[in-house]
């Protein structure tokens, strides 16, 4: 690869890189507004007890429905549980430490960005000293 190829890979890359932090920037915000709104409908559903309405729109249905979701498992709950069961605390450790040695581990490559600390200083222009 030239050194022009690869330095304009370079710009190329750092446009995408600000685009999608821009997108997930206004993603975000779109969806604390949702949440927002979300709050405010749940709200109205529960208190004219409207839990089992369907609504219509233009390209399906709303429901109001609940999901149960299960946390994932930590090791601290994971020891938890082993101390629950096995009254050996030096199994339980023996236990852990096995686990945290072979657990899988997952080596990606990347280009990661850095950005340059701002310094409190740098919101005035000192450019002109």
């Amino acid at each position: 690869m030239s050194s022009s190829h690869f330095e304009n890979n370079i710009k190329r890359w750092v446009s995408l890189d600000n685009r999608i932090k821009a997108l997930n920037d206004e993603a975000k915000a779109l969806r604390e507004e949702k949440s927002t709104i979300n709050d405010s409908i749940s709200q109205h559903i529960e208190e004219n007890h409207l839990e089992k309405a369907t609504i219509k729109i233009s390209d399906g249905k709303l429901r109001y429905v609940t999901t149960k979701t299960q946390s994932p498992i930590s090791l601290k709950y994971l020891e938890s549980c082993l101390s629950d069961c096995i009254n050996d605390d030096s199994k339980v450790k023996e236990i852990m430490s096995y686990i945290k040695e072979n657990r899988e581990v997952k080596e990606t490559t990347e280009i990661k960005r850095y950005y340059d600390k701002k310094d409190k200083d740098d919101d005035v222009d000192n450019s002109s000293n």
